[in-house]
């Protein structure tokens, strides 16, 4: 990832202002990134990062994505390209109001470059996406240092992500982060867990959902885009082909999703993968008209599938779905516990007929699965 203080510095002293800055000895080319898949992956390697020609593979040429927009530097002395970065579409739905975003990923540049700058002529020619009208708006997941780059450069915070966790069994996970200090303190905590989740009415009676793994019954079978979407909230506006490709196909991560069923008619379904000692939800729709999310999660969580393992999620902290786990016995992860590190920001014109309901955070309702990276 980008680290270079004094680009962060130069770039909040210009943010304001048109860019106009060509950094020599690179050049920013916009082509198919798979044409130059060898000094793609020396990129990951040098950032500390590991990548096939496989997973470059799934990113650029999956199905259920529309083409994948990529920027790279490229040096005029070497021709080798030293820098990258990316923005996968995405549709968001609100009712009947559908938005275009670009969600920005795989942003690195070789250090033996940075000073160029070149890191933000590649930001640069994405946020072009948006004044062009190619997508309404961009969306980032930065780190801490990231963050501050691109603030510089005119996003606007969103919130922050929250990881809350349902937990059952604070062992494994104490163990992974403290040590055998952990396996000490751990039954005393789940004791205080469950009374908490008890007092807070998280113990509620059996729904008549049933969780079933689509692969007892295929991912075609969920057919989301039949479903209604909630009037008040932005959502992600996946088809089942882009579960399949997206979460089933992508071998970096070991994904599992399963389908909510009421009489049997499905209704919803959630996105896991394995964690320490549980499963961590990645994403999530529903038939809002049948049940909401948080009914969704609470009917995984009760499935005896799941009946021994902690459950986690990770939302925007503003959200009425977070506040809602909150008060329902779910407990805040830190991060220092495995909690989520990023923020969510993004890039939009001032003047979008939907620019103020971009910034509040409460109408996202999204969840970190929609993120590539």
């Amino acid at each position: 990832m980008l680290q270079n203080t004094d680009a962060i510095k130069f770039c909040s002293k210009t943010a304001q202002r048109p860019w106009k800055f060509a950094p020599p000895g690179v050049e920013v080319i916009q082509e198919d990134p798979l044409e130059f898949a060898d000094d793609i992956i020396a990129i990951f390697s040098h950032a500390g990062r590991t990548c096939s020609r496989e997973r470059l593979e799934w990113y650029y040429r999956r199905r259920g994505s529309e083409p994948v927009l990529s920027w790279m530097l490229r040096s005029r002395r070497t021709r080798k390209v030293v820098g990258l970065l990316s923005c996968v579409p995405r549709n968001f739905r609100r009712g009947s109001t559908v938005v275009r975003a670009g969600v920005l990923g795989n942003f690195f540049v070789n250090e033996d470059v940075r000073h160029t700058l070149g890191a933000v002529q590649l930001m640069r020619a994405a946020q072009g996406t948006v004044s062009s009208g190619t997508v309404d708006l961009l969306f980032g997941f930065p780190s801490p240092s990231i963050q501050l780059l691109l603030l510089g450069l005119g996003f606007r915070m969103i919130d922050y992500w929250q990881t809350s966790a349902y937990v059952r069994s604070s062992g494994s996970l104490l163990r992974t982060t403290i040590g055998a200090a952990g396996m000490v303190v751990s039954p005393l905590l789940d004791i205080g867990f469950k009374v908490m989740q008890t007092v807070r009415g998280a113990s509620v009676p059996c729904s008549s959902f049933d969780v079933i793994e689509v692969a007892d019954c295929g991912v075609w079978s969920l057919r989301p885009e039949q479903w209604a979407h909630p009037e008040g909230q932005f959502e992600l506006d996946q088809d089942t082909e882009f579960l399949e490709s997206h979460y089933l196909h992508d071998s970096n991560k070991q994904h599992k999703i399963f389908g909510l069923a009421d009489c049997g008619s499905m209704c919803g379904y959630m996105v896991v993968n394995a964690t320490h000692g549980g499963f961590h939800v990645c994403d999530c729709r529903t038939d809002t008209s049948r049940l909401s999310h948080a009914e969704a999660i609470s009917a995984m969580c009760r499935n005896e599938r799941f009946a021994s393992s902690t459950v986690a999620v990770t939302t925007l902290l503003s959200t009425p779905l977070s506040r809602s786990l909150q008060h329902s016995g779910w407990v805040r992860v830190p991060v220092r516990l495995g909690g989520y590190a990023c923020s969510l920001v993004g890039f939009w014109q001032p003047d979008h007929p939907l620019a103020p309901q971009f910034s509040n955070a409460e109408l996202w309702n999204v969840y970190v699965g929609f993120n590539d990276v």
